[in-house]
């Protein structure tokens, strides 16, 4: 029988033995939570904020180059696909090279898929693309681009994203061959820009004579991918140059030579021109992509010390922070200096944005308290108050000045025309006459030559210029280019011997 006493001594112990395996339980259970808890803290966020990677599947179907993002097709514009901008017409195909979208006009890696992503922040053709891949303009770059966006679609219409350089080339240069026409809209004229002039002619009106050609496919090229294109003129015959080589595919209309990637070594053969020998006009079509900046530059070591304007080697200079200003206007000691791409303060006359002004031989700009005649190096020139060259006739119509100031003393060319002044700038009317009656077009050359005197330069090389005699036959020559002082006489010296007059152009 349990006494009264030990059934109080027992019963604590089991009350204990009790407390004891609910607090393990209860601390293995906050164990557990606490486990738990930890672990949703450690992996939970790694996942709930960071969205799935898009599914980007690139198609080519046809001749062009499509894009679904997620299953959506990418087109209508700017489309920003893994962190890249790429661009896409109303159809969804992928566009490359230069396009305007909206105001701007963009640059994009010509290449297929991926790779044709926007360019930012580097120099393409010459022209700058800002951080956002917008071309910064001005009148220059604005006339360029306008050519190179036209090139560009008329590789895009004619060519497959999946065909090589060679393929590419190839097509466009049988285009032009076989389906575009001949047609002279203008003579040849080497004056700023003459090459987009001539280009415009193929991609506008799709007909252009040989310099309509050359500038055209050099454009073409150079949309393709070539690395160095030119466009080289005689002056009577002109020719497209790619990486090296010849591409004329409007010779190619009259002759059996293959004159797709000619060599210059073959100049002459097979009835071919004298490509290596006439190369007289060169225009080069700004490289494709470089990166903004360049090598660093010397300036600042070789004008380290100095500062404001500085005169060096014959030259002047303003210099800031050692570096000397370039494509600037400064005002030194109320006297204006304009300093050019090399650094050099513009001396005599020189153009700044599409207007001519005047400087001394010191570099200060000719400015007055009204119109004036000054001398530069022995020659005259006619100047606003402002420092502006003043062009044309002088009031009394007795002495004529030229677009850049300077008045014209003995045979001189304005707009493919004659005129003729004595050594002090007097217009001598009768020789002008005499000048004009001989310079007929298609017209014999030899009474013009005799007025004109001995050139300082004569060359000549095959032409595709072709005249027909009084029965309708071919005449066949060469193309002349005859250099004066301040002009250059283009003539066509027929096989028959005589050489006729085909224009002339100002220097």
């Amino acid at each position: 029988m349990v006494t009264e006493s030990a059934r109080r001594h027992s019963m604590p112990r089991f009350h204990l033995l009790q407390h004891s395996v609910c607090t393990a339980l209860a601390i293995l259970l906050a164990a557990f939570l606490l486990a738990g808890t930890a672990m949703a803290a450690t992996t939970t966020p790694a996942f709930a904020d960071e969205p799935a990677a898009p599914s980007v599947q690139w198609v080519e179907k046809g001749s062009r180059i499509y894009c679904k993002v997620d299953g959506v097709a990418q087109k209508g514009g700017l489309r920003t696909i893994n962190g890249k901008a790429y661009l896409f017409d109303k159809k969804g195909r992928q566009l490359t090279g230069w396009h305007k979208v909206g105001k701007h006009y963009r640059y994009f890696t010509v290449a297929n898929k991926a790779k044709g992503a926007m360019v930012t922040g580097k120099v393409v053709n010459g022209v700058k693309l800002d951080k956002q891949g917008r071309a910064v303009l001005n009148d220059q770059t604005k006339a360029e681009l306008k050519v190179l966006a036209k090139a560009t679609a008329f590789v895009e219409r004619n060519t497959k994203p999946g065909w090589s350089q060679k393929k590419k080339l190839r097509a466009c240069f049988n285009l032009l061959r076989d389906k575009y026409s001949e047609r002279a809209f203008r003579g040849f004229s080497s004056k700023s820009g003459w090459q987009r002039a001539f280009a415009l002619d193929i991609f506008n009106k799709k007909s252009g004579s040989c310099h309509s050609y050359a500038a055209a496919f050099a454009y073409i090229a150079n949309a393709i991918g070539c690395k160095s294109c030119k466009v080289v003129s005689s002056g009577g015959h002109s020719w497209a140059e790619a990486d090296g080589k010849v591409y004329d595919p409007e010779w190619a209309k009259h002759c059996r030579v293959d004159l797709f990637a000619f060599p210059y070594a073959r100049s002459g053969q097979g009835g071919t021109p004298g490509y290596k020998n006439a190369r007289t006009y060169v225009v080069t079509i700004a490289p494709r992509t470089k990166a903004l900046g360049g090598k660093a530059s010397t300036a600042s070591s070789r004008f380290a010390g100095k500062r404001g304007l500085v005169k060096m080697d014959g030259a002047r200079y303003y210099v800031q922070n050692g570096k000397a200003v370039k494509k600037q206007w400064k005002t030194v000691k109320g006297a204006k200096y304009y300093f050019l791409a090399n650094g050099k303060a513009a001396t005599g006359p020189a153009k700044i944005k599409g207007a001519w002004y005047v400087f001394g031989q010191n570099g200060k700009l000719l400015t007055g308290k009204k119109t004036r005649l000054v001398k530069v190096a022995g020659d005259t020139y006619r100047v606003t108050k402002s420092g502006r060259a003043k062009a044309g006739w002088d009031s009394a119509k007795v002495r004529r000045f030229a677009e850049n100031g300077q008045m014209m003393t003995g045979t001189a060319v304005v707009g493919e025309k004659f005129y003729a002044f004595s050594a002090k700038g007097r217009y001598n009317a009768a020789k002008t006459k005499q000048l004009r009656s001989a310079a007929r077009i298609d017209g014999d050359a030899a009474p013009l030559l005799k007025l004109l005197g001995s050139p300082q330069k004569r060359t000549y090389s095959a032409s595709c210029y072709q005249m027909t005699d009084a029965d309708g036959n071919s005449i066949l020559g060469d193309d002349g280019r005859l250099v004066y002082p301040h002009f250059t006489v283009f003539t066509f010296k027929a096989d028959n011997g005589v050489e006729y007059y085909r224009g002339v152009e100002a220097r």
